[in-house]
């Protein structure tokens, strides 16, 4: 029954969300009238996923990969209704101890010159769920890469 993102604010949809993680404040934020199913902060994503295929839930808000990996192992179909528009992009990110500038600069810089030389787009072509990664734009007058 739900087709869009705009049919989730709805008092009768059923959202399954991770206590303390980004679903939930996806859900809170964008969709305040939905009912929240709260799963524990210590369950793995793929519990948001069984919730969906068990229909407990409308709607799960997770990563497309993560989806695309648990239909893959379970043989379960879900419907993206945000692939066109997804209600976030979220950078990755890398924990370093605290003081640890020169570890970070480095890391920073092997990252840049990794996206800069197309590495990073030849590594993700390897895998089959590589669309569901947003690439971080390229900057000015780079070329496309040929690897």
């Amino acid at each position: 029954r739900i087709r869009s993102v705009s049919d989730i604010n709805m008092p009768a949809t059923r959202i399954a969300v991770l206590q303390g993680e980004m679903s939930e404040f996806i859900a809170r934020q964008q969709f305040p009238n939905a009912q929240r199913v709260s799963i524990p902060p210590s369950s793995d994503v793929a519990q948001l996923l069984l919730q969906l295929e068990q229909n407990k839930v409308d709607v799960a808000v997770v990563e497309p990969y993560q989806a695309e990996r648990f239909m893959a192992s379970r043989g379960a179909i879900f419907e993206n209704i945000a692939s066109q528009k997804p209600l976030r992009v979220l950078g990755n990110s890398i924990l370093v101890g605290k003081g640890e500038f020169k570890l970070k600069s480095m890391l920073d810089t092997a990252f840049i010159e990794s996206l800069q030389s197309g590495d990073i787009d030849a590594i993700l072509k390897k895998y089959p769920s590589a669309t569901s990664f947003y690439p971080v734009a390229a900057p000015y007058g780079m070329l496309e890469s040929t690897k």
